[in-house]
């Protein structure tokens, strides 16, 4: 088990950083993930508890259990935690470049090109991190 941070306020960071462009219509979507074995379902329900019940939990398999938040509102309002209790190493990389394409989403820059090319661009540098 890999532990990339603890911290008594934000525990165990398991999860990760996401971005999906749908390339049919432009559509940016950013979302945050943290998956773990089914056996740990009340340790994700206590952070979902914490950021105010925010993003929902899924049952993926009979032994996986993930909590996804996908509402803009709700990730911008949960990312700032990440910059008081600080995430380390890849992490911490992927974080600082999904953090970015939140304003660009935000004020809709994916509509004209040159956002659109920025968000690409930075959505790249977050894919090319393992």
């Amino acid at each position: 088990m890999i532990i990339y941070n603890y911290h008594p306020r934000n525990g165990y960071q398991f999860g990760s950083f996401f971005i999906t462009i749908k390339k049919e219509n432009n559509l940016v979507v950013a979302f945050l993930s943290i998956t773990l074995n089914i056996r740990e379902k009340l340790l994700l329900t206590k952070i979902k508890e914490f950021f105010s019940g925010k993003g929902k939990l899924y049952i993926t398999s009979q032994s996986v259990v993930q909590w996804k938040v996908f509402k803009l509102a709700d990730l911008i309002s949960i990312s700032p935690h990440f910059d008081s209790y600080s995430l380390t190493g890849l992490k911490l990389k992927k974080f600082e470049i999904w953090k970015k394409i939140l304003p660009l989403i935000e004020n809709k820059s994916y509509l004209d090109t040159q956002g659109l090319i920025q968000i690409n661009s930075l959505n790249g540098k977050l894919k090319e991190l393992p």
